[in-house]
């Protein structure tokens, strides 16, 4: 923003918790397989992907959740 724009007006903005935006992208990659958010050379397994939509919240799929989590692959990919 410009010192004009912070003197007439105020910038809204939003910060997502970091451990949010790895449920997301799992959750986006679950729902879409071939639709890959990380990039096409990631090669996480399907395996780990959830199958219990839309919430993906089932015992299995929190399971499958934290073996992606932990996948070398996942991470620390995320800035």
């Amino acid at each position: 923003t410009t010192r004009l724009d912070r003197q007439k007006g105020f910038v809204i903005g939003t910060i997502q918790e970091p451990c949010n935006d790895y449920v997301d992208v799992w959750a986006a990659r679950s729902m879409r397989p071939n639709d890959n958010p990380l990039g096409e050379h990631s090669g996480t397994p399907e395996e780990y992907l959830g199958r219990d939509g839309p919430r993906f919240d089932s015992d299995s799929d929190q399971e499958r959740f934290q073996h992606w989590l932990n996948h070398p692959l996942v991470t620390g990919s995320l800035d």
